[in-house]
């Protein structure tokens, strides 16, 4: 899964809302609606499973890719394959080795993220629900 064909950047200008600032977060395209709506200072019912980022982070995000979904941090990268197999790499350091039997509470902590949110955006599907209350 090459995380090149992920990345999205985001950039914005919005000057006399908010200033210059670099974020270092884990975040994807699901976070882009929230973001903006804190930024303009808009009320806004979030139905998504994105986080405004100018004052949340997330653990990780996951995203999928043909037979593969993977989970990102900022660290790790776990891919999990349609037929079970899976694999846990630092993609900071460039370089092929599964770290999955060494790191298995972290693989375990990523599996438990992607499952969740998939069976949630299920549960939503199958009862039309419009959001979840906690």
């Amino acid at each position: 899964m090459p995380l090149n064909y992920y990345h999205t950047p985001f950039i914005v200008c919005a000057p006399g809302r908010i200033g210059p600032k670099a974020f270092n977060k884990i975040a994807g395209q699901i976070d882009l609606y929230p973001t903006l709506m804190s930024i303009l200072g808009v009320e806004f019912t979030n139905n998504t499973f994105g986080i405004d980022l100018m004052n949340e982070s997330r653990p990780f995000i996951y995203f999928n890719g043909d037979n593969k979904m993977g989970v990102l941090n900022h660290e790790f990268f776990l891919i999990s394959k349609q037929d079970g197999s899976e694999g846990l790499y630092k993609y900071t350091e460039g370089n092929n080795k599964n770290y999955i039997e060494e790191y298995p509470e972290t693989a375990d902590s990523m599996r438990l993220y992607l499952h969740t949110n998939l069976q949630a955006a299920q549960h939503i599907m199958n009862t039309n629900t419009q959001y979840i209350e906690y």
